[in-house]
């Protein structure tokens, strides 16, 4: 029995494979480096199946420009809320010393997790390291290959589970397709801020900026964009 369900099993993920393997996601979500790399299948063990539904498995995305990591994204509980009512957990926006920059990237505010905790120390580096690790890695493949040329920007992203483990989800160079990093209109800076830093490798320019021009425009002083440069 436990022979023929696996063979059933195995059928089925061969027929998901050649569905998957007609769509030309190039076109669908408009990257279109994705037409030259030859299409595979990389199946994967599901986490989820050995984790109660009371302990939180959280999603880091790294974001990253010019090898600095910028951004850490935390998405709580996300496939088991999904499961439960529709609903895509609790996400949090921190730079990587853990301070909570005040923007929505996809969400709404009342989103957040009001108790992600202190910076989770072990998984966390453990999280950069390896993020660190990865880019070096796939930045000296583009420069062999390319001429030289670098990573800008990419995400790393990993699952955090059963307490401090933690796996390697997915590295993409294209953040939700090409879309603007924070959806709110009100967050354009911030996306101006971050574009600035992707086009500007020569200025060091730390994680935690983005919390001193998030507090002066609440408080109402805005910087013209010649001034923003300048002070960069």
């Amino acid at each position: 029995e436990d022979t023929q369900q696996q063979t059933t099993t195995h059928q089925k993920l061969q027929q998901l494979c050649q569905l998957y393997l007609q769509q030309e996601y190039s076109d669908k979500y408009h990257e279109e480096f994705y037409r030259n790399i030859p299409k595979r299948c990389i199946l994967e063990e599901y986490l989820l199946d050995n984790i109660p539904n009371n302990q939180k498995f959280q999603d880091y995305k790294v974001h990253t420009f010019h090898g600095r990591p910028m951004i850490v994204q935390v998405m709580s509980d996300r496939y088991h809320s999904a499961n439960q009512n529709g609903g895509g957990g609790t996400r949090n926006t921190r730079t990587p010393d853990w301070h909570e920059i005040p923007l929505a990237i996809n969400r709404n505010k009342h989103d957040t997790d009001p108790n992600l905790g202190s910076r989770p120390d072990d998984v966390l580096d453990i999280v950069l390291n390896a993020t660190k690790r990865l880019y070096d890695i796939g930045n000296e493949y583009l420069r062999r290959q390319q001429n030289n040329h670098t990573f800008s920007y990419v995400r790393m992203d990993f699952f955090v589970y059963d307490g401090s483990k933690v796996a390697f989800a997915e590295m993409t160079f294209t953040h939700k397709s090409c879309g603007t990093l924070f959806d709110n209109h009100d967050h354009n800076w911030a996306n101006q801020f971050y574009g600035y830093v992707g086009e500007h490798p020569e200025y060091d320019i730390a994680p935690n900026l983005i919390l001193d021009y998030a507090a002066e425009r609440k408080r109402g002083r805005k910087r013209n964009g010649g001034g923003k440069h300048r002070q960069l």
